[in-house]
């Protein structure tokens, strides 16, 4: 076959397939239309089996380069459920979680030398349902806001995945699919929102080997190059509970900062202390009293401390 035949043939393809009803390889099905969210979907498939096409043709051409997807976050639906959005009017919960981040901040770029990885944050706690993930969300959105930084969260608690199902991610490939994937790159597992500033990196699907992977190097080589690559950007681990999944202890020995959520007036101490002898440098670690009934000095409801 000539090159005008195969052309002709590809060309004929091209239109059959514009002809087609839309397939789920077109649209993400995994996120329902019905949310009222806008789905820029990555195009790397569709790249990369034409270029696997012409490659026979074309051994000069060049890959296309690689995007993460876009989606609206449904703000209203997470402002309702205590998330600090761009437009929120709950000032108490601002001023709270500014003086939760500045301290991270401060540490996570100090104004003199570097500070290796002390920009990648784990946000984990003890025992299940301390709000470690909503302290997670609630962080981000609040870094988001500042002027010179950006915030990436990745939710890491694969069995769970709170945070990816409170942003409408479920189903979404993400960090266990990146880094079960040699050779991909990371920008097509990310996703990028409506709010600026943030981006997010979803759980992504379920693992049975999933401490391997954060004790794999292609883990350490992500945490490097995130700490890295990005001067100003915080990056936050939403984390499993230390005594409840040993990924999260590997996870934290790889961070700068390690944030403990504890339910006031319910975790006992003892849980407490027995959760933080698996974090391998205590220095590193900061307590946050979450769920408080009582007013602290400032009239918070929320405490922050390093331990």
């Amino acid at each position: 076959m000539s090159i005008i035949e195969r052309a002709l043939d590809r060309l004929d393809r091209l239109e059959d397939a514009s002809k087609a009803p839309v397939s789920s390889a077109g649209v993400d099905s995994r996120i329902p239309s019905e949310s009222g969210r806008q789905v820029q979907v990555s195009e790397d498939a569709e790249r990369r089996s034409r270029a696997s096409t012409d490659h026979a043709h074309v051994e000069t051409s060049k890959p296309a380069a690689k995007s993460s997807r876009t989606v609206n976050l449904n703000l209203a639906g997470l402002s309702k459920a205590g998330i600090l959005v761009p437009s929120s009017l709950n000032k108490r919960l601002i001023e709270e979680y500014r003086r939760i981040k500045r301290p991270i901040l401060v540490k996570a770029f100090p104004e003199a030398g570097t500070a290796a990885v002390r920009n990648l944050v784990v946000v984990t706690s003890s025992v299940a349902g301390e709000g470690k993930s909503y302290t997670s969300l609630n962080l981000a959105m609040s870094v988001a806001t500042e002027v010179d930084r950006t915030v990436l969260v990745i939710d890491a608690d694969v069995v769970k995945q709170s945070l990816t199902a409170r942003l409408e991610l479920s189903g979404s490939v993400g960090l266990t699919d990146y880094l079960a994937s040699e050779g991909s790159d990371l920008a097509e597992f990310l996703v990028r929102t409506n709010v600026a500033n943030l981006v997010v990196l979803p759980a992504g699907r379920h693992n049975q080997k999933v401490t391997e992977l954060w004790a794999s190097d292609r883990m350490r080589s992500l945490m490097a190059e995130l700490s890295s690559r990005y001067a100003d950007r915080l990056v936050i681990f939403d984390s499993p509970p230390l005594l409840q999944d040993s990924s999260s202890a590997v996870l934290a020995s790889m961070a700068g900062q390690v944030v403990v959520v504890i339910e006031a007036e319910k975790t006992p101490q003892h849980v407490v202390k027995e959760a933080l002898t698996s974090i391998d440098d205590l220095s590193k670690v900061g307590l946050l009293l979450n769920k408080s009934n009582q007013r602290i000095g400032d009239g918070s409801r929320y405490g922050y401390g390093y331990y």
